[in-house]
């Protein structure tokens, strides 16, 4: 079932205990923005980008070494990559020049997007539009 256009819950849902952030069930609309963003970089991009991880829990996240407060856990996040290894420059520098108000982080196989500035209240200083992480 698709959450939003070019997002399918699976995708989207924690990969631990299956299950969609708190809030989804009762005010899915606080996330159209987020998800507004994401369907406008797919749209862009032009084909196929692959999630490696949307929502988590919280023991979810810590089990995989997240930040006690990631935006992870709000769900105003995506972990995403383009199907060659090669364009996550190319996919970086798109969603640079185009979706300003993402705060993004650039790995080497992956990268973050978030709308943790959605989040009320906000648990971290950075949660702010368009912050830049360095690696």
């Amino acid at each position: 079932m698709n959450i939003a256009p070019y997002l399918d819950d699976t995708e989207y849902r924690c990969k631990h205990c299956y299950s969609l952030p708190p809030d989804f069930a009762e005010k899915p609309e606080i996330y159209t923005p987020f998800f507004e963003i994401w369907n406008d970089i797919r749209e862009r991009w032009g084909e196929p980008i692959i999630i490696n991880s949307g929502y988590r829990c919280p023991p979810y996240n810590r089990d995989v070494g997240g930040e006690a407060c990631s935006a992870h856990c709000t769900g105003f996040a995506l972990d995403i990559r383009p199907i060659f290894k090669d364009d996550i420059g190319k996919l970086s520098m798109m969603i640079e020049e185009y979706a300003h108000d993402l705060r993004m982080k650039v790995y080497n196989s992956w990268i973050h997007i978030d709308a943790a500035w959605l989040c009320v209240p906000r648990l971290r200083d950075n949660w702010v539009k368009g912050y830049r992480f360095r690696v």
